[in-house]
């Protein structure tokens, strides 16, 4: 039954929501988990059993990109398969979680949306690489912020040569460094051109066609063309509505802001929805390509981990958040989200399983 299939992220949930309450301590009891959970995983993920493979028999060891390459070569020539996920998932996590402990207002409310929102914690199983490269990328800005350009500028390159779709991350570079924010109509009237436009355009075939063109060209091609295998299968139609929530939770966002900034003095919060808003806006306007859509809006919709625990406790916007959170959690994990390398299952997470043996 699903119910039992699902029971270890059930759990993974509660341990989310019960830890914070009762040790002072939290993040790192909660980092141990996360990173213990992904990264001792077994035949979890799309890309699972592709790395298996590569690091069995040296097939793409070359093609990937630096950083990536010296562990798999690791991994390889010490014949320790698991450690790959190990170090990967280590770095994925750590990064994101010093982040939100460096720059949340609430590190146990960011937490729960980097479990519960599908981009985060859920794609660190499936899209390794790239996950890995948007955590650095994302930890980065926390220098960027404090004009710390040495620290700031070495992580972004780390982040490039972790996965070379992080090029896109260099389009967060003015934002960060301006921290720019723009007001409510602004963002707004932004977001509905982008919508509107991105429908337009997404109506004319030879649109599509056009960027189809392009992108073969071979300096784009590298960056997104293994996420295309995601989007040719069957369980990348299932996760085409995931836009509508993001546009959902972007709209709360914007007509709550104003609300939300006179009940805390820090300013940085119309800086965060604005960095989210871009990124909703990208998904929208290159909406008749997901795969680009979803490359260069990563790096900006990251910062909803931020902006969540603005939120005052037992408001209506932070319900209606949690629920949407709740929601897309419990439906990647119960939607058929077939792949040809998990035959019969319902989705590349379940069942979960664990080997310790590296």
């Amino acid at each position: 039954m699903i119910i039992f299939e699902i029971l270890p992220y059930v759990i993974l949930l509660l341990l989310t929501l019960f830890i914070p309450k009762v040790s002072k301590k939290y993040m790192m009891v909660l980092f141990f988990i996360y990173f213990v959970f992904c990264g001792f995983r077994y035949g979890v993920g799309w890309d699972y059993y592709n790395y298996l493979e590569t690091l069995e028999s040296v097939r793409g060891i070359e093609n990937t990109e630096f950083i990536i390459r010296q562990i798999e070569w690791f991994c390889y020539n010490n014949h320790l398969k698991q450690f790959f996920f190990v170090a990967t998932s280590f770095f994925t996590i750590l990064f994101f979680f010093l982040m939100i402990a460096k720059g949340s207002v609430n590190p146990g409310v960011s937490v729960f949306v980097y479990l519960t929102l599908s981009m985060f914690f859920f794609h660190s199983m499936t899209t390794v690489r790239f996950t890995m490269a948007v955590a650095i990328g994302f930890f980065a800005c926390y220098y960027g912020y404090k004009k710390q350009y040495v620290p700031y500028i070495a992580l972004l390159l780390v982040s490039i040569l972790t996965h070379k779709a992080a090029l896109f991350g260099v389009l967060t570079i003015p934002f960060v460094l301006t921290k720019a924010k723009f007001n409510f109509s602004i963002n707004l009237i932004i977001f509905l051109v982008c919508v509107v436009v991105g429908t337009v355009l997404g109506t004319f075939s030879v649109v599509k066609s056009v960027f189809d063109s392009l992108l073969r060209n071979e300096f784009l091609f590298d960056f997104i063309s293994d996420a295309e295998v995601y989007l040719n299968d069957r369980g990348g139609e299932n996760f085409s509505r995931t836009p509508y929530i993001f546009a959902f939770i972007n709209l709360i966002n914007l007509f709550s802001a104003r609300k939300l900034a006179s009940t805390v003095s820090d300013d940085r919060l119309w800086h965060y929805i604005t960095m989210f808003n871009i990124g909703c806006s990208i998904v929208f306007l290159f909406s008749f390509h997901a795969v680009l859509a979803s490359r260069l809006s990563q790096f900006f919709m990251t910062f909803i981990l931020l902006i969540v625990p603005y939120y005052k406790k037992y408001s209506v916007q932070q319900f209606i958040l949690y629920a949407l959170f709740l929601f897309g959690f419990f439906y990647q994990l119960t939607i058929h989200a077939s792949n040809p390398d998990f035959i019969g299952r319902i989705n590349c997470w379940l069942p979960y399983r664990m080997n310790f043996i590296l």
